[in-house]
């Protein structure tokens, strides 16, 4: 009886190790990948194993494709959020760059200059030598036209060279200029359609333009009607009449009428530019107007200038100041009208 009951434990005792044996193997058996959730030994089943792995590929699939998706729409999201950032930014940075216009500053500016480039052919910049009316007087003093780029018809020489008034980036440029001068307004220099002067031709269609350019830098713009033919109170009576007060950096036009030299105003390096705009604020005017932007054949420009040397012509500077010294001016005694004018209305 003993001895059958040591035998039944051995058999029980086998029995269970070879239980436990089976599990171990199986245990061995489990796919490394497999996480919670997944069937304990699935590995013994191929085709389910295939299977889930073919269904665990789409989804894989689903979610990169998904996942591409969200990105797409995430960068597009980025994209368009960052172009309406940089569309807004230039307009934001450059009110915050440049001076507060002043919009009782007006100045005079001139659309009637033409290069090769742009118009086939250099217009005023080559400017003749106007003769003087007495032939006596006439007679010492040389004829001709002047020859640029080198040789242009003033006395200064422009820091954008011997440009045309239809190049948009001069424009640009000039509107810059002017807005960070604190001037407010511009008198734009206008010829009815089809008429010029002299030495020009027409600029009517570039109204639109300037116009457009005036508006992105927040700068008026009126016209200063120049004589014309037959021009009478008829003719001016839908035009813009304009009321003009005694402000300049200078005047020389020597280049174009040698022989004037008694009307030549030296600019005594910004002195008389700001004697001038001093004698104006003692009589409290309503509006300044500044003679001029560009106007280089008569000398009265506050356009920035450079040095400039050729084989037989030296061209008047700024110097010792840099080349935008009768902005700074300008913008200096824009602010001090802006501020008298606040006390004058206490």
């Amino acid at each position: 009886m003993a001895r059958f009951r040591r035998r039944t434990c051995v058999i029980l005792l086998l029995f269970i190790l070879f239980i436990c044996s089976i599990m171990m193997a199986l245990k061995t058996l489990r796919p490394d990948r497999a996480g919670f959730g997944d069937p304990f030994g699935l590995g013994l089943l191929p085709e389910l194993q295939q299977r889930t792995v073919l269904l665990d590929s789409k989804q894989n699939s689903l979610n990169r494709a998904q996942g591409d998706t969200v990105t797409r729409v995430s960068n597009l999201h980025s994209i368009a959020v960052n172009t309406m950032k940089a569309s807004m930014f230039p307009a934001k940075k450059l009110e915050e760059e440049l001076s507060s216009p002043n919009y009782n500053f007006h100045i005079f500016y001139y659309t009637w200059y033409g290069n090769p480039q742009f118009d086939g052919k250099y217009i005023h910049w080559n400017h003749p030598l106007l003769p003087h009316w007495d032939p006596k007087i006439a007679n010492n003093y040389p004829k001709g036209r002047h020859n640029p780029p080198e040789d242009i018809g003033a006395n200064f020489y422009p820091e954008l060279g011997s440009y045309s008034s239809k190049d948009t980036t001069v424009i640009e440029a000039h509107m810059k200029q002017m807005r960070s001068a604190s001037t407010g307004v511009i008198v734009l220099s206008w010829y009815p359609p089809g008429m010029a002067d002299e030495n020009g031709e027409p600029t009517d269609d570039l109204v639109p333009v300037v116009l457009d350019y005036a508006h992105k830098y927040n700068l008026k713009v009126t016209f200063h009607i120049e004589p014309y033919k037959d021009r009478d109170d008829r003719s001016m009576y839908h035009n813009v009449k304009y009321i003009i007060d005694s402000v300049g950096p200078g005047y020389i036009d020597t280049s174009i009428r040698p022989w004037n030299n008694h009307n030549t105003r030296n600019r005594v390096n910004g002195k008389y530019y700001e004697t001038a705009f001093s004698a104006a604020l003692l009589v409290r005017p309503e509006i300044i107007s500044i003679t001029s932007f560009n106007e280089w054949h008569e000398g009265t420009q506050i356009e920035k200038a450079i040095p400039k040397r050729t084989g037989q012509v030296v061209y008047l500077d700024y110097k010792p100041h840099k080349p935008n010294v009768y902005l700074e001016l300008t913008q200096k005694w824009s602010e001090k009208y802006r501020k008298e004018q606040e006390q004058w209305l206490m």
